[in-house]
């Protein structure tokens, strides 16, 4: 399942592992990417430069802690959470300020560049502050339980710089099936594809699921109001492929 949320906000911890839960009415995070680098202590501070997955929030590490990183932090410098004069991926040491810390961080680390990250979330693990271990799915996506002030990132055990997106919406679990009425057969023959789109056991409606031949859309239909769908492929190529349904909530 693809998740077409809009963040609420986007904080990028330190090489500890570190990030406070916003005060905000969010309910999930999404671990975007995390420093691979060799020496990822010298990105912190690298907040701006990339491009941004979600148009409200632009800022996004490139690699380089320069000069528009330093401009960015000054412009909120002073704010505290919840401030008419704030923006969380400023506070580059996050503890819900942007002081000297955030300022001499970006200083001591000015020039920096060629710095990697990763969006490869095997390993990663997220501990919250109320001893809750959270795994990311495969879009990267962690429920935040309730009353957790703050977590941890960690891959493999070890803390990690990680860019983390949060959520107002709940995560739930989607299951999309997939069946069809014959394996085998000839040019013309049609083939009908079938399944449910659930949540949690529930089936939903009016979302649309796609059919792929490999990586090929060849059919699409809505699902109905149980979260039941079928599409009808008509078989125009000789061979033997693999089938797939995508949908996106």
């Amino acid at each position: 399942m693809l998740l077409t949320w809009t963040p609420v906000c986007a904080i990028k911890g330190g090489t500890n592992g570190y990030i406070y839960v916003p005060n905000l009415p969010v309910k999930t995070l999404k671990i975007q990417l995390w420093c691979n680098d060799s020496n990822p202590s010298r990105m912190q501070g690298d907040q701006t430069g990339g491009t941004s997955p979600y148009p409200n929030i632009p800022e996004y590490p490139d690699g380089a802690v320069a000069l528009k990183d330093f401009y960015f932090i000054q412009t909120y410098y002073g704010g505290n959470e919840g401030g008419t004069t704030w923006n969380y991926m400023a506070d580059c040491v996050p503890d819900r300020t942007i002081d000297l810390k955030d300022v001499n961080t970006v200083q001591n680390n000015y020039g920096q560049s060629g710095g990697s990250y990763s969006s490869d979330l095997t390993g990663i693990k997220v501990v919250f502050s109320n001893g809750t271990t959270g795994y990311p799915n495969a879009e990267g996506f962690v429920s935040i339980p309730s009353g957790a002030t703050y977590f941890y990132v960690y891959k493999d055990n070890t803390p990690v710089m990680a860019l983390v997106y949060f959520f107002a919406e709940e995560l739930v679990t989607y299951t999309l099936t997939l069946n069809v009425d014959k394996t085998t057969g000839y040019i013309g023959d049609i083939f009908t594809f079938s399944g449910a789109l659930t949540s949690d056991g529930v089936g939903v409606g009016g979302v649309t699921a796609t059919l792929f031949r490999d990586s090929l859309s060849v059919g699409s239909a809505v699902t109905a109001s149980d979260g039941t769908y079928t599409i009808p492929w008509t078989a125009n190529v000789v061979g033997t492929y693999d089938f797939h349904t995508e949908a996106v909530v």
